[in-house]
């Protein structure tokens, strides 16, 4: 009798495990960058995109601390509720944690999820530094674990030479690192914002006075 349920068992089991692959949900981040108006600062707006839902998720950022200092971490318009940055900004990887503990079911909202700003050390070396960002945690309403979220990488390219005349300036990069602004070339030309479609440039501060 146990030689005929055993197949019979470990069938159920493999159909249940791909059924729960197939009902597995995921979404995806981007990442878009506003310069300063000296060009030596800018901020970045994390946006989640095709939102499967969540009451509850950890975003983290990773960045070259010898290049970049992150210099205030803000809260988005996803999450009105519980909103736990990391203590320090000097924390890297840097997390936040976000909590809607009363919430009767998913949150399902695209959108900025949450602001970071950075700024370029007199003592960064020149060219391309990356920041990457992801979903660290997600929890959902039914506690299922089949949500989950693709991270996305935002490149910054410091250049010594950049002059600080791109006020506003605005790159965007999709979980691929392939720009998805809707910005024309003419626009794209006229902000001069970036070397490639999906680069930033940043100016390098001047050594501070001693």
């Amino acid at each position: 009798m146990k030689k005929t349920l055993l197949p019979i068992f470990l069938s159920f089991i493999l159909i249940f495990s791909l059924s729960s692959v197939v009902s597995a949900a995921s979404g995806n981040l981007t990442a878009a960058g506003t310069l300063s108006k000296d060009g030596t600062s800018f901020t970045v707006d994390l946006s989640i995109n095709n939102n499967p839902g969540f009451i509850a998720v950890t975003a983290s950022v990773s960045y070259d601390d010898t290049v970049l200092k992150l210099t205030a971490a803000d809260n988005g318009e996803i999450f009105e509720s519980i909103f736990m940055p990391s203590e320090y900004l000097t924390v890297n990887p840097y997390k936040i944690i976000w909590m809607n503990a009363t919430a009767s079911k998913d949150i399902k909202t695209n959108g900025v999820l949450a602001k970071y700003t950075f700024e370029v050390l007199d003592s960064a070396a020149l060219g391309e530094t990356e920041i990457k960002f992801n979903i660290d945690e997600v929890v959902n309403y039914e506690k299922t674990d089949t949500t989950s979220f693709k991270g996305c990488t935002f490149k910054v390219n410091v250049d010594s030479t950049a002059e600080g005349n791109n006020t506003g300036a605005e790159n965007t990069v999709s979980t691929d690192t392939e720009n998805i602004s809707d910005n024309s070339s003419e626009s794209a030309s006229a902000n001069n914002a970036a070397t490639n479609s999906n680069t930033l440039v940043v100016k390098k501060p001047k050594p501070s006075d001693s």
